[in-house]
């Protein structure tokens, strides 16, 4: 889908209320919406034949004095007497409070099943955002701010819930208040007609609060997706700001960005409460003009006046709340099209599968003539490069010279350009990518570790690693002694980051994940860099061992001279290409 394609959709959402209602609607089956809709309309029924029957217990209480005139109270008995029930007054109070508590079961039984449908509905746009963007292009996602991603899979996707509920509380108002209104026109349907009038009058009246009401949304909208990926960001990179005495001024950019949401905040607020004040006046004059038609120009019974009376108010305290969920309605599914906007865009982003050829790789790895860049600006042109299997190949040069490029090709993170990347001959394009990169062992330059145990770090969740696979690679790694020493062992949680060790234990954890699943290839970017010449010296070594015994494969990309001494063949990058040389032999430095 193009991009023009995808914002007249957005104008589409935008700007027509049928096809919002109908979008939100199908957001559940058929079978849902008429539970949830015809459960509070059932609700209302039950209420309504409580109501209705406070005027006949009146009525039987003192018979004697009003005779029973009404024309409601008459309807009742004789419905009573045809069924051969009494008109009495004992009978017709557990009449009202059978009809309460059913009305007050019905309720309470479809308010936990729209609950269950809202989280559902909420939790289903999570997964798919989240699966869309796990398998977005990469040159996609990197662009992508944080904030906008966080705010899409918490307050956007729980908004998307929201608006079906809000939706179906309006319509089961607007059949309630239709209920209501039906027999109350039983009695006089004058009244009724006046009291639909104004009530119709009422709710289309305040169409500029509305629209005022859904732009300082949009705004507050924008400025929390601002607010939340800069404070993302900031808290990503906060110790250097606290370490060289910038936090004063990062506080007050939050300080006037949170000044701003207040203000759009408040606009919203006081739209909404508008709506419900100015309503207030409009239903007094509606209550005063058929008390006087019911009492002085009408000839109705008291009994049918309080009835009557009873109705409208009733009918009206639905009417009153329904243009401040409307208004609920309308914010929640702006949010509901930006989220949507969100997965057209992901969705569109969708990464190339790969062929269905499943990876072999027991020879070697080959770049012919690769040729990548970024926009117009290339990295690579036309790379030569060969990793033997079984061996360790040192790549090194400059930085931004196209070394980390290089792996993300090898990863298929990047389709190149021009050339070929060939697996054992068959070119990666053709491969099962996802299987290929199962294959793969991957240390990047900058350790990511997660806010949670040291084995879940390690494991990174999968089923299939056990604690002995943990601590295996975690000895490998030259992690285990250290390790050990932690209050909690394995089930120690590393704090934010990872920020609760040292950066290069950070390393040695990540070099662990990397091996835990057994690679066949080992990549290593930059991944010693911050050990000491020992420690580095005992990975390199053990890394050696697993290439000779068990036949593991390593591409390094490194400045480090222990690397390059222990590499099978060493590739020093130059303006995007490659010069083979010989390992050079460089002495390690004493640890001492």
């Amino acid at each position: 889908m193009s991009r023009d394609e995808r914002r007249n959709n957005a104008r589409k959402r935008d700007g027509n209320w049928h096809q919002a209602v109908m979008q939100v609607l199908r957001l559940v089956s058929l079978r849902q919406r008429f539970l949830v809709i015809g459960g509070l309309f059932v609700a209302s029924m039950f209420e309504l034949l409580g109501l209705t029957m406070i005027i006949p217990l009146l009525a039987a209480a003192t018979m004697e004095v009003h005779g029973g005139k009404g024309a409601i109270t008459n309807a009742i008995r004789k419905g009573m007497e045809s069924i051969g029930l009494p008109f009495d007054p004992l009978l017709i109070l557990v009449v009202i409070v059978v009809g309460f508590c059913l009305k007050a079961a019905v309720t309470i039984t479809t308010m936990r099943y729209v609950t269950d449908i809202v989280a559902s509905i909420s939790n289903a746009f999570q997964v798919k955002l989240l699966r869309n963007l796990l398998s977005a292009r990469w040159s996609f996602f990197i662009r992508q701010p944080l904030g906008r991603l966080v705010h899409a899979t918490g307050s956007e996707a729980a908004a998307v819930g929201e608006s079906f509920f809000s939706l179906a509380t309006v319509l089961a108002s607007i059949l309630q208040a239709a209920l209501f209104l039906t027999v109350a026109a039983l009695i006089s349907w004058k009244l009724a007609l006046l009291a639909m009038g104004i009530g119709f009058l009422m709710f289309f009246s305040f169409g500029r609060l509305v629209r005022s009401s859904r732009k300082a949304a949009r705004r507050h909208r924008a400025q929390m997706r601002q607010l939340a990926g800069n404070f993302t960001d900031a808290m990503i990179g906060i110790k250097p700001i606290r370490a060289m005495g910038r936090t004063e001024r990062f506080g007050r950019l939050f300080e006037a960005d949170a000044r701003g949401i207040a203000q759009t905040l408040r606009a919203r607020v006081i739209s909404s409460e508008y709506v419900t004040e100015m309503q207030e006046p409009v239903i007094g004059v509606l209550l005063a003009i058929s008390f006087y038609y019911a009492t002085q120009a009408g000839s109705m019974h008291p009994t049918d006046v309080m009835i009557m009376a009873i109705l409208l108010v009733r009918t009206i305290s639905i009417l009153s709340p329904l243009q401040r969920v409307v208004l609920k309605f309308i914010q929640s599914y702006d949010l509901y099209c930006s989220l949507v906007s969100l997965l057209d865009e992901t969705a569109a982003a969708a990464e190339h599968a790969g062929g269905s050829t499943p990876p072999v790789f027991e020879c070697d790895i080959v770049f012919e003539r690769v040729t990548f860049g970024y926009g117009e600006r290339l990295v690579l042109r036309d790379l030569d490069l060969v990793i033997p299997h079984g061996s360790i190949t040192a790549l090194v040069g400059p930085s931004g010279i196209g070394k980390s490029t290089t792996v993300d090709l090898l990863a298929g993170l990047y389709q190149p350009l021009a050339g070929h990347i060939r697996i054992d001959g068959v070119d990666l394009r053709e491969l099962d990518l996802q299987r290929w990169r199962h294959m793969l062992g991957y240390v990047p330059q900058e350790v990511t570790l997660f806010h949670d145990s040291v084995f879940r770090n390690v494991s990174l969740w999968e089923d299939g690693a056990s604690e002995a696979d943990v601590i295996n690679a975690l000895q490998v790694a030259g992690a285990w002694p250290f390790v050990c020493e932690l209050p909690g062992g394995l089930g120690q949680v590393l704090g934010e980051r990872g920020h609760r060790l040292s950066g290069g234990q950070r390393q040695r954890i990540s070099i662990a994940r990397a091996l835990v699943h057994r690679p066949k290839l080992l990549i290593l970017d930059e991944a010693t860099t911050g050990l000491d010449p020992q420690t580095e010296a005992e990975i390199c070594e053990v890394v050696r061992r697993l290439c000779t015994d068990e036949g593991l494969t390593v591409l390094a990309i490194s400045h480090q001279p222990a690397w390059q001494r222990i590499a099978d063949r060493v590739y020093t990058m130059v303006d995007g290409t490659t010069v083979q040389t010989h390992p050079v032999v460089v002495p390690l430095v004493s640890a001492g």
